[in-house]
């Protein structure tokens, strides 16, 4: 660690620090003692301030993006952030030249040069440098490159302004002149590594008494550092919300971490702290402690009334409510539940459960029940409509299949009759079809089953005897006895002796070297003619 050190200016809290991720200002001054209200800081030791820009100083900084402009140091201000204080401790932005009150007064006065949310490049002269980084300031400017305007040695820039809050590095003339001729679409600023402590600070902490009669709450809070050289010390203070110092226990152990322990005043504190190297360079920050008295009152947990959802498969239903919680110190607190919103919940009745808990550690809950159900039946479809033959006189045995059946849960049940074969009369017999699910949902649909009797089993018959081809003496014998019996289906003994004389003649017709009916077609029409005798009741 080079000896020469800068003290930055402190951290106003938290917010001060996240606003300073997004916040950059670059400032630079010579060496030259000239008055002038751009006046040099004093370095500590000027042999280790002294720059070229080519070679790193003590708290100095770089341009490591875009690597074609040579990766080039610049000097620190005495005012604003540093960028070590930045997280990654490096900026990135368009650097938009200011060219209000050029050649010789640029940023001296309130501008309109568009520098929102860039990095404003300025000429040095005429004003301080705090005037010009404060007027980018109020553009909007995140950062700012105040360029030499003679050639000289780097050093850093002197002021004071407590209201500046971007961080502000001085360039030599070549740099400003380059990016002018260059105009890049960003610049990366960076800390040159190594240079200040890093303070490690908790985050803003909120403390409750454990007892009614306590004044305040007893803490014990260690504060570290760490530096390159090895070793950093750290030294803190605490200070009220008017900035009024108060006066705590506290001690610094031998490796230099600060041990606050103290019993806190009820209210809300900052605690500022500096870590030091051995060099000197210091590192500053803070953060939010708030002491308050004990809180017997858990939170009030608020919860929906019971729900009731549809089912949407078989899985259930995925629910959505909303639950909150109030506190009468905290104010809202998020409230967890066994089951979050938008859980998708299981059929039947679950209880969420929903637990709020406050700073002071007093918890309450609440619950409330989500019903899923199911109420939508089925969808069903029944089966195509079912002609078969008659086989004997009480009709034909015939499955009936089951019907086509969704549901969103799941189908239980889906047949149509009973089910199992079924004897069905000669005639058409309507089936109804029915389909359920496991809440008891049922749809129903019908079909029928349609038997055909002996006049109409011995017309079909008719229609395929004369399609064979016979000769016309054969198939008039064939449709004759057909015809005996369709005429007289009364007449039974009649009948049943015109069927036995179509079998008959249908053997002999298919017997012979050249038979007239094909042993296979024989065997159709005799098959078919048994069972129209068999409804008839012949056999």
């Amino acid at each position: 660690m080079k000896p020469f050190a800068r003290h930055a200016p402190p951290l106003r809290g938290r917010t001060l620090a996240g606003a300073l991720a997004l916040l950059v200002a670059i400032s630079a001054c010579s060496d030259r003692t000239a008055v002038g209200p751009d006046r040099h800081a004093s370095p500590r030791s000027p042999s280790a301030s002294l720059n070229d820009g080519t070679t790193p100083a003590d708290d100095e900084y770089q341009l490591t993006e875009p690597a074609s402009l040579g990766s080039p140091f610049l000097g620190p201000a005495a005012f604003g952030p540093r960028l070590q204080q930045l997280p990654g401790g490096a900026i990135t932005g368009q650097p938009a030249l200011v060219s209000s009150g050029l050649p010789s007064a640029a940023g001296c006065t309130s501008f309109t040069d568009d520098v929102a949310g860039k990095i404003a490049l300025i000429r040095r002269g005429t004003c301080a440098f705090t005037v010009k980084v404060k007027n980018a300031q109020d553009a909007g400017a995140i950062a700012v490159i105040i360029y030499d305007n003679v050639t000289e040695v780097l050093r850093g820039m002197a002021g004071t302004d407590e209201t500046i809050t971007i961080p502000a590095l001085f360039a030599s003339a070549a740099l400003g002149q380059q990016l002018i001729s260059t105009n890049p679409a960003a610049v990366t600023l960076s800390a040159v590594a190594g240079e200040f402590p890093t303070l490690n600070l908790p985050a803003d902490l909120t403390v409750t008494a454990t007892t009614a009669t306590a004044t305040g709450v007893a803490v014990r809070i260690s504060i570290g550092a760490t530096d390159n050289s090895g070793s950093a010390s750290v030294s803190c203070s605490l200070l009220d919300d008017t900035g009024k110092q108060n006066t705590v226990r506290s001690s610094t152990l031998t490796d230099g971490t600060f041990v606050l322990q103290d019993v806190i005043p009820f209210g809300s504190w900052t605690v500022r702290c500096t870590a030091s190297d051995a060099a000197q360079n210091t590192t500053s920050g803070s953060f939010a402690l708030v002491s308050r008295p004990m809180d017997p009152t858990p939170p009030t947990v608020m919860v929906p009334p019971d729900l009731t959802v549809e089912a949407t498969g078989p899985a259930g239903a995925a629910a959505s409510f909303a639950v909150t919680a109030t506190d009468d110190r905290d104010g809202p607190i998020a409230p967890t539940c066994t089951a979050p919103s938008g859980s998708t919940f299981p059929l039947g009745v679950t209880t969420v459960s929903c637990t709020a808990t406050d700073a002071a550690g007093n918890s309450a809950s609440a619950s409330f029940m989500v019903n899923v159900v199911d109420t939508q039946a089925p969808t069903i479809s029944a089966p195509t409509p079912i002609t078969v033959d008659a086989t004997s006189p009480a009709g034909a045995v015939v499955t009936v299949p089951a019907p086509n059946a969704t549901d969103v849960v799941g189908v239980a049940l889906a047949t149509c009759g009973s089910g199992a074969p079924s004897t069905f009369p000669i005639g058409t017999t309507n089936v109804t079809c029915t389909a359920s699910d496991a809440a008891g949902n049922v749809s129903t649909a019908t079909t029928t089953v349609t038997v055909r009797g002996a006049p109409e089993q011995i017309a079909n018959l008719i229609q395929a005897t004369t399609g064979l081809a016979l000769s016309p003496t054969q198939t008039a014998q064939l449709v004759s006895a057909l015809q005996t019996a369709l005429d007289d289906p009364r007449n039974l003994p009649r009948a049943c002796r015109a069927l036995d004389g179509y079998i008959a003649l249908v053997r002999l017709a298919s017997r012979g070297t050249q038979p007239a009916i094909s042993m296979d077609q024989a065997a159709k029409l005799i098959t078919d003619a048994t069972r129209i005798e068999a409804v008839l009741g012949c056999r």
